[in-house]
């Protein structure tokens, strides 16, 4: 009886040993679980935000495009008055030297 309950004990160590170590395991998964949880949501946060920024650059690109093309106009139409300038300018000497 004696042996029976020392192995019975040393059986019963074990196993509690065992439920601690399996304990420990589980608080650091839970653990890693919420970081991991938090870094996705995190992700799936920052990937919401790469579409706006995306978003947003293609807005700024057309932006660019379309104020390029004004200043584009903008310097044909100076180039254009200059020479109408140039040309009335001529005319009116011609017509004064006449």
């Amino acid at each position: 009886m004696c042996i029976q309950h020392s192995v019975d004990l040393i059986t019963f160590q074990d196993q509690s040993n065992q439920i601690e170590t399996l304990q420990r395991e589980k608080e650091l998964l839970a653990e890693d679980v919420a970081s991991r949880q938090s870094r996705i949501d995190y992700l799936q946060n920052s990937t919401a935000d790469r579409e706006v920024v995306t978003r947003l650059e293609a807005r700024i690109r057309d932006l660019e495009a379309k104020f390029d093309l004004e200043q584009a106009t903008r310097s044909r139409a100076e180039v254009t008055e200059l020479s109408t300038a140039d040309r009335l300018e001529m005319e009116l000497r011609k017509k004064v030297n006449n």
